[in-house]
C-alpha cells in the first residue's frame, strides 16, 4: 500500500510539473503573438467567399475548422447543439469526480469563425435545418458541408441535446457521481474500452466497491493489442473485478440485468457501455438516406464525400469508409483534415486527395490509442508498439490537457497538436509502420 501511495504521489508530481511547464510555454507564446501582431497586420482585398458549415464540434469537426482557418475565401460556421467542447476520452472520470468536467471542457472556438448553437434536424443539398432551444426552426445555407455528428451513447457518457450549456452538463454529472458513490456494487455491461476504463475509474477512487463486468464476448477489449488486453486483465483481476464473459443478456435494468440463462445479477447501479450508434438521425428523411450503411452510418467515397454530392463530406463515427479503421478520436481528426484539404482542392481546382493516403502518406492510418485504468495506469499503443504502466497515464493526461487547450485556441495546444499530427503520420509510415 505504501509503495502504491508513493507511486501515485510521484505521478501527481510529474503531472503538476508538466502543467506548470505547459502553462509557462503558453504564456510565452501568447506574449509573442501580442508583440508580433502589429507587424503582421494588413488588409486583404475583398474576395468572393464560400460558406462552409461544419456540424459537430468534437474531434473531426474541429480538425476541419483548424485546417480551414485563415483562408479569406471562406466563411466558416461551426454548428453544435451545445456551446462547449467536451473531451470525451477523459469523461469517465466524472463518474467519480464530477468537478473534473471543468478540466475537460472549454467554450467553442470562435476566433476566425461563427458559432451557431442549435440542433440540426434535417439536411438538404444546400442547407441544413436547425431547431433552437425555444422550438423554432430556421435554415442555414452552405456551399460546402462537413457532417461530424459523431455517435450516440448511453447518458451521461455523451452529452445530449437537453444539455446545451455547461451548467446543465455539470448538473447531470453531479447526479451521476452521487448515485455511484451511494452504491456498494457496480455492474458494467460491456467489456470494451469504455467498460474497462469505467471499471478502472471506479476502483481507483472506490477500491472497496464490488465491480462486475458482463459481456457476450469471450474476452475483453476486442480489437486491442494482446499486450494491452493482458495488462488490463491483470489489473482488473488484482482489483477483484468479477468478469462474466461469454454471457448472453436478456434484459438490462437500472439495478440489475437478466441473463439469457434466467440468472439475475443485482447491483447498486448498472452502466450500459455498449450500443454505440452513428448519429445520423438528421439524415433519415434526407436525399442521402440511400447512402446509409452498417447501423445506419453514412457511406462516403475515398474523398470522404457523399456519392453524387461533391460539396458534402462526412467524418468520424457517423460515417463508413472501406478502410474499416477503428473509430477513435485520432482517426476522426485524420478524416477531418482530409475533408478540409479536399474543400481547399475544389476551391483551387486541384486534384482531390484520397483517404487516408492524402493525409498520412500511407495506405492505412496509424492505430493510436491510450486506454486508461484509473488515474495512475494506462496502456498506450501506436501500431505494433505497446507501453503499459505509469508513463502512458502521464501521456494520457498530456494528450487530454493539450487537446482541450487546442480546442480553446490556446497557442500551446495548437502548437503541440500541429507537431503531434505531423510526427505521428511520419512515425506511422516509417519507424512504427
Amino acid at each position: 500500500m505504501l509503495c502504491q501511495a508513493l507511486r501515485s504521489l510521484a505521478i501527481e508530481a510529474v503531472i503538476t510539473g508538466l502543467w506548470l511547464a505547459l502553462n509557462a510555454v503558453d504564456a510565452v507564446l501568447r506574449l509573442a503573438q501580442l508583440l508580433a501582431a502589429p507587424y503582421f497586420y494588413f488588409t486583404h482585398a475583398r474576395v468572393h467567399q464560400k460558406d462552409v458549415v461544419i456540424v459537430g464540434a468534437s474531434f473531426g469537426g474541429l480538425a476541419v475548422l483548424h485546417e480551414l482557418q485563415g483562408r479569406h475565401d471562406l466563411r466558416i460556421t461551426l454548428v453544435d447543439y451545445k456551446d462547449y467542447f467536451e473531451y470525451t476520452p477523459g469523461i469517465l472520470r466524472c463518474f467519480v469526480d464530477a468537478p473534473y468536467l471543468r478540466q475537460l471542457t472549454c467554450k467553442l472556438p470562435s476566433r476566425a469563425n461563427r458559432v451557431v448553437t442549435g440542433e440540426v434536424t434535417a439536411v438538404a443539398e444546400s442547407a441544413v435545418t436547425l431547431r433552437n432551444a425555444d422550438g423554432s426552426s430556421y435554415e442555414l445555407s452552405f456551399d460546402y458541408l462537413v457532417l461530424a455528428c459523431g455517435s450516440t451513447y448511453q447518458q451521461p457518457i455523451k452529452p445530449v441535446a437537453s444539455e446545451p450549456s455547461l451548467a446543465q452538463r455539470e448538473a447531470s454529472w453531479a447526479k451521476a457521481a452521487a448515485r455511484l458513490e451511494e452504491s456498494s456494487s457496480v455492474l458494467i455491461v460491456g467489456a470494451g474500452a469504455v467498460g474497462v476504463e469505467l471499471a478502472g475509474e471506479v476502483l481507483t477512487k472506490f477500491p472497496k466497491k464490488k465491480v462486475t463486468i458482463v459481456d457476450m464476448a469471450k474476452s475483453i477489449l476486442p480489437g486491442f493489442a494482446p499486450e494491452s488486453v493482458q495488462f488490463a486483465l491483470r489489473w482488473l483481476e488484482a482489483k477483484g473485478v468479477e468478469l462474466r464473459l461469454g454471457e448472453a443478456i436478456a434484459d438490462i435494468g437500472d439495478t440489475s440485468i437478466t441473463l439469457k440463462s434466467g440468472e439475475v445479477l443485482p447491483a447498486g447501479v448498472v452502466y450500459k457501455c455498449v450500443g454505440v450508434l452513428p448519429n445520423t438521425k438528421m439524415l433519415q428523411d434526407s436525399p442521402f438516406k440511400s447512402a446509409f450503411g452498417f447501423r445506419d452510418s453514412i457511406i462516403v467515397n475515398d474523398q470522404l464525400q457523399l456519392a453524387g454530392h461533391p460539396n458534402i463530406f462526412a467524418v468520424g463515427d457517423m460515417m463508413s469508409h472501406e478502410s474499416r479503421e477503428l473509430k477513435l478520436g485520432h482517426t476522426a481528426e485524420i478524416n477531418g483534415h482530409l475533408a478540409a484539404l479536399n474543400i481547399i482542392a475544389q476551391l483551387t481546382e486541384k486534384p482531390l486527395l484520397k483517404y487516408p493516403d492524402g493525409v498520412v502518406g500511407a495506405k492505412t492510418s496509424p492505430k493510436i490509442f491510450c486506454l486508461s485504468l484509473g488515474k495512475y495506469d494506462a496502456s498506450l499503443g501506436f501500431n505494433w508498439l505497446v507501453i503499459n504502466g505509469a508513463l502512458p497515464a502521464v501521456v494520457k493526461w498530456v494528450l487530454e490537457w493539450t487537446k482541450v487547450a487546442a480546442a480553446a485556441e490556446r497557442p500551446v495546444g495548437l502548437l503541440f497538436w500541429n507537431f503531434a499530427d505531423w510526427s505521428s503520420n511520419l512515425l506511422g509510415r516509417t519507424l512504427l509502420a
